[in-house]
């Protein structure tokens, strides 16, 4: 399974491990949304998704992430 380095945008209260994979990536995704009801919903997409596209989020929303060989 693959593993991603993640760093957080400066000044993130959400600070998730260093290394995670996967799925650790899809739990961390919807902790994000400060809204409940929201947070419901992007937990479904993060599951059903493909990974590239949870990546893309965190990405936009300032985080670095680098897969590690």
């Amino acid at each position: 399974m693959k593993k991603y380095k993640i760093n957080p945008p400066m000044g993130s209260m959400m600070t998730p491990k260093e290394i995670m994979t996967e799925t650790e990536i899809r739990e961390f995704m919807p902790q994000l949304i400060g809204d409940a009801e929201m947070a419901e919903i992007w937990k479904e997409k993060s599951k059903k998704d493909s990974i590239d596209e949870v990546i893309d989020w965190l990405k936009q929303a300032g985080y670095e992430v680098n897969e590690v060989k």
